[in-house]
């Protein structure tokens, strides 16, 4: 099948709104206070959320999810969110591990919000960081193919 393809359309729509749910809601776990909370959370949903999230399609009957294109952005939304315990585990071990006066030391010599950012917690984090987008953008794809083929 070529890339200029009306197949891929609704593909890309699933797969942007699945990564941008789960990458939206694993950052609002990460700016939400009390980290070893979500933590623990994480640990204990990342396994079942996956399933669930790759299972939701077949729990659904074909026919009512290809009645309606609102349905499978809901269930790309509700896959997203699903996902997100394993796209901030990663960050969250590193930020449990990290000191918790680095960011109070960096304020006190005068860094700034964003150099902080761009000085302390990227190189802090920077592997974990690619690491969860490169497993999101892995999960997606297959989560928005098996959406797909449950429809057709």
């Amino acid at each position: 099948m070529p890339l200029h393809s009306p197949a891929y359309g609704p593909f890309a729509l699933l797969a942007a709104v699945i990564l941008i749910s789960a990458t939206a809601t694993a950052a609002a776990t990460l700016a939400l206070p009390r980290r070893q909370f979500w933590i623990t959370a994480a640990i204990s949903l990342w396994i079942p959320a996956t399933v669930l999230a790759f299972q939701m399609p077949s729990l659904l009957s074909p026919t009512e999810t290809t009645r309606n294109a609102g349905h499978m952005l809901m269930i790309a939304v509700i896959q997203g969110v699903l996902l997100s315990p394993a796209l901030s585990l990663p960050i969250l071990t590193a930020l449990s591990k990290a000191h918790p006066s680095l960011a109070r030391t960096a304020q006190g010599l005068g860094a700034g919000p964003l150099r902080r950012i761009a000085i302390l917690w990227f190189p802090l984090l920077r592997y974990r960081l690619f690491f969860s987008l490169g497993l999101g953008a892995l999960l997606t794809v297959l989560l928005a193919s098996t959406l797909l083929f449950h429809t057709s």
